[in-house]
C-alpha cells in the first residue's frame, strides 16, 4: 500500500494519515512509512521538486502569488510540509 502511494507522489504525512484511517496505530504507521521510504531510497526533496515543477507548469499564466499559494496547498494535501517545501517552491518561482 505504502509503496504504491509513494509512487503516486504522496508524502510522509499523507501516508501516515491514510494508514491511520485504515485502522493502523499511529506509531506503527509512522515506523512503517519511515522504513519503506528508507528501503525504497526515496529522495523526498527530489520528489517535492518534481511535483512542484509539474504543478507550476499547469498553473502558468496565473499571478506569482496565486501560483505560490496553490502549489504550497497542493504539496500540503499530498503530505509534504515544512521549510524544504517552501524553499523549493520559492526557488522554482525565482527561476521561472
Amino acid at each position: 500500500f505504502v509503496r504504491v502511494r509513494i509512487a503516486k507522489g504522496h508524502g510522509p504525512s499523507r501516508l501516515q494519515a491514510d494508514l491511520r484511517s485504515r485502522g493502523v496505530e499511529g506509531r506503527l504507521a509512522e515506523s512503517t512509512v519511515g522504513t519503506v521510504l528508507e528501503d525504497e531510497g526515496v529522495d523526498l526533496d527530489a520528489q517535492v521538486k518534481r511535483l512542484a515543477e509539474k504543478r507550476l507548469g499547469q498553473l502558468q499564466g496565473l499571478p506569482s502569488n496565486t501560483r505560490r499559494r496553490r502549489v504550497l496547498a497542493f504539496l500540503g494535501r499530498r503530505g509534504y510540509s515544512g521549510w524544504t517545501v517552501r524553499q523549493t517552491v520559492e526557488q522554482l518561482l525565482t527561476e521561472a
